[in-house]
């Protein structure tokens, strides 16, 4: 765009201009001998200046034909001025959408770094449940209600990242609506991430649903049944628990798909600018 607004400036498209008013019609070779411009270029302005209704093109055996349309040159300054003006605002247009995008590839970057760091956190956390699996089956029953505490501490920075993924979203949801375009590639490596986060929750509950089998089998053989209901009860609640973390997974993967469908509105609308 700034190399259409530069040529539309030049005093050479004038001289274009007042040539063909003058001569009625011209071929670009003779034009291009006159001025002492290559071809293409002329062919590049002639096609400007018929975009904008200010000559006709005809193309015939002998070559290209620009023709006069009779304009006035009162006419033609002010088709060159409005052509200056919408320039203009397409440049500003252009400075502000580079501007937002920066800010949402920044604030993208910043979410899958964030889910990253939360994948790596689920991770430890499955890692810390096998060990408790195994120390159940020892019945060491003291370690037992520490390992609990831990794995609650656990389920709350599991909710604790999943909020601030969703808030994330949200920051890059209301950005969007200020863009025309979205890097495809970043919203993809967004919803392979949320994949795997979906895996590692899974992975979170099956382990859980195994410590209650755990439990049951610890019940049976316990001497003080009524340590044993202690650390059940907040066993069961803390699998409750992580079975609600799918639904705020969901959530999440539900404005991911809200973010890549928008994006997808924005480029199609930018296609057909184009």
């Amino acid at each position: 765009m700034e190399k259409l607004k530069r040529i539309l400036i030049e005093t050479d498209v004038d001289k274009l201009l007042e040539i063909i008013d003058k001569r009625k019609e011209i071929s670009v070779e003779e034009a291009s001998n006159i001025l002492g411009i290559p071809e293409n270029i002329i062919e590049e302005w002639a096609d400007t200046l018929s975009k904008n209704k200010m000559i006709k093109i005809k193309y015939e055996i002998k070559g290209t034909i620009l023709r006069s349309l009779e304009f006035s040159e009162s006419r033609q300054k002010k088709n060159l001025k409005r052509m200056e003006k919408e320039n203009e605002k397409l440049a500003k247009e252009s400075k502000k959408l580079k501007i937002y995008m920066e800010k949402i590839e920044k604030d993208i970057k910043d979410t899958e770094d964030f889910i990253k760091t939360f994948e790596k956190n689920t991770k430890n956390s499955i890692k810390e449940l096998e060990k408790y699996s195994a120390k159940m089956k020892d019945g060491k029953k003291k370690k037992l209600v520490r390992e609990t505490r831990e794995i609650e501490e656990d389920k709350k920075n599991i909710e604790s990242g999943i909020r601030g993924a969703e808030k994330k979203f949200k920051e890059i949801e209301k950005k969007l609506a200020y863009i025309k375009d979205q890097p495809k590639k970043n919203i993809e490596n967004i919803e392979k991430n949320i994949k795997n986060i979906e895996k590692n929750i899974e992975n979170f509950e099956r382990k859980g649903i195994e410590l209650e089998k755990e439990i049951k089998i610890l019940e049976r053989k316990s001497e003080k049944p009524y340590e044993v209901n202690i650390i059940k009860e907040r066993l069961l609640n803390l699998i409750k628990d992580i079975k609600n973390l799918e639904k705020k997974k969901s959530h999440v993967e539900k404005n991911v798909k809200k973010i890549k469908k928008k994006t997808g509105e924005a480029r199609e609308n930018k296609r057909k600018k184009i």
